[in-house]
């Protein structure tokens, strides 16, 4: 069986390409991404339009074995190549129409001559979600379009989105447990434009340095609600603070700061689970939570990500987490484990990411930090991944805080460079064009330093990471991508790290010198 998508918005439906699967006509929405690796701090306004573009993409549930794709592209073209190339789906040309087979369920991509106007295939599993739509614990959205803006769930709640529906809007939690999203549907968070004064999500801002952005965005506010936040005057450095007092309490700071309405966001919470949907349009971080345990994501589709800031998942000081089996493209950092003032009395540890589709447009696509205000950072794991594109760094392990990192595996992770990988630039002037130059991303970078990330000014440690089983694929015959790393001191260094079985093209990458490591003396590390 297979089953399609009823979109309910015809506008959407996109004209770019025609497609059968085993003879079946698909309907393929479009959404707006990135066009190219052009972003700034946040400048008090959105991203022109000019530096987008749309792609297309379509959902499917199935439970048949073999899937049989005939797409006609609506445009002349010469190459067509499917993404994860680990995938080993190989397109046919002939006239004008491309062929293919899927074997698995999973995240496809059809490029057609390189990365622009993209088509993307979501083909999950068949759920069975057993949804009971008229008990009072479930929200239940059916087929069509819902306007709800931004969503409070409490603890015990089930919110559920219909495949063949629209929901505008966005979901925040915060002291709730055993919370369940689930279905096949979109979240689009396109309803909410984001304002000059707005967060990025709630934390102690008073303890930020004066100097800091953050802080000049909120003078006018600090002073008449300051009992939201830490008093600073007693705080002892490096001892961390956690904001969440009560509800009350929360609240205001929410109230205060104005946190982007965006995507998902749970505080202080456990025991989340977030299946199947597609989240869309997020006018910031798409998926945050911040000081929270046992939260798992699973077949979480994340698309339209273009506008500034919009990271995929972020976990600040978070315990015992997962993303398992989800695709995510983002115009900023993909996936993060991170740490941040206010919630710094927690660790972040116990987090698993695995069996994921990544294509980051700007940043890192795997990540640790660079915000790392926490006791320690630990027992991380990134395994079975597909990179399929990076525009800095594909992995990165930044420390710009007092936190001790330590215990992180990168294993079986595959990662794609290609002809068409652009050098990412930053926009200085409001008149400064985009000038595409060709690039070839680092593979991994790691550091300590207290820049302008940092809040305690306090430098940490990085000890015992392995990179294992890492599998590069690119267009160049020479592998001419870079390792880093940098310590600070004798103290506060980076030491224990393995490199086992590193390959580029097939070829094994056995020494510093043919993985182009870069280190400093405060950096140890072995390659095997």
């Amino acid at each position: 069986m297979i089953t399609f998508v009823e979109y309910p918005i015809a506008s959407e439906i996109s004209d770019s390409y025609e497609i059968t699967v085993n003879g079946k006509r698909a309907h393929a929405v479009k959404t707006r991404v990135s066009a190219m690796p052009f972003n700034r701090l946040w400048p008090g306004k959105q991203r022109s339009l000019e530096q987008t573009e749309f792609v297309s993409y379509i959902s499917i549930s199935t439970d048949e074995q073999i899937l049989d794709f005939t797409i006609t592209p609506a445009v002349a073209f010469k190459e067509a190549v499917i993404r994860p190339l680990s995938s080993g789906v190989i397109a046919q040309i002939k006239d004008g129409k491309i062929h293919f087979e899927i074997h698995k369920t999973g995240y496809y991509t059809v490029e057609l001559d390189g990365p622009h106007n993209a088509l993307h295939l979501f083909i999950d599993p068949i759920h069975n979600f057993d949804i009971q739509e008229d008990t009072d614990s479930v929200c239940y959205f059916g087929p069509g379009v819902h306007n709800v803006g931004e969503m409070r769930v409490k603890s015990g709640m089930t919110v559920y989105i219909h495949r063949d529906a629209v929901v505008y809007g966005s979901i925040l939690g915060v002291n709730v447990k055993n919370v369940k999203i689930l279905g096949e549907g979109v979240l689009d968070g396109s309803f909410y434009e984001r304002e000059t004064e707005s967060f990025l999500l709630g934390y102690d801002y008073s303890r930020v340095p004066d100097a800091s952005w953050e802080r000049k965005q909120m003078k006018n506010i600090i002073d008449e609600n300051a009992d939201c936040f830490t008093d600073v005057s007693t705080y002892q450095k490096g001892s961390g603070t956690f904001i969440y007092r009560d509800n009350a309490q929360f609240n205001k700071l929410l109230e205060t700061m104005q946190p982007v309405k965006t995507g998902l966001n749970f505080y202080a919470s456990e025991n989340i689970e977030v299946t199947g949907i597609i989240i869309r349009n997020c006018a910031g971080l798409s998926v945050t939570q911040a000081g929270c345990k046992n939260v798992h994501y699973k077949n979480v589709k994340l698309i339209g990500m273009w506008r500034y800031n919009s990271d995929g998942i972020d976990f600040y000081n978070c315990q015992n987490c997962s993303v398992s089996k989800c695709f995510l493209r983002t115009f900023d950092d993909t996936i993060c484990v991170k740490g941040q003032v206010g919630w710094d009395t927690m660790s972040s540890s116990n987090i698993l990411i695995e069996e994921c589709v990544l294509w980051n447009d700007w940043g890192h696509t795997l990540d640790i930090g660079v915000d790392t205000v926490a006791p320690e950072i630990s027992n991380i794991i990134f395994r079975n991944c597909d990179l399929i594109h990076n525009t800095a760094t594909a992995i990165d392990v930044g420390n710009d805080d007092r936190a001790y990192i330590h215990h992180i595996l990168f294993e079986n992770l595959r990662i794609e460079f290609s002809q068409y990988d652009l050098k990412p630039v930053y926009q200085s002037t409001e008149e400064m064009l985009f000038i595409p130059k060709k690039h070839t991303p680092a593979l991994i970078a790691m550091f300590l330093s207290c820049g302008s990330w940092s809040i305690d000014n306090l430098y940490g440690k990085i000890e015992n990471v392995t990179f294992k089983d890492i599998i590069v694929f690119s267009d160049d015959s020479d592998f001419n991508s870079t390792i880093s790393l940098k310590g600070y001191n004798e103290e506060h260094n980076i030491k224990n790290i393995t490199f086992q079985n590193i390959t580029h093209n097939g070829k094994r990458l056995s020494t510093p010198e043919a993985l182009h490591i870069n280190s400093n003396e405060f950096a140890e590390f072995k390659v095997l």
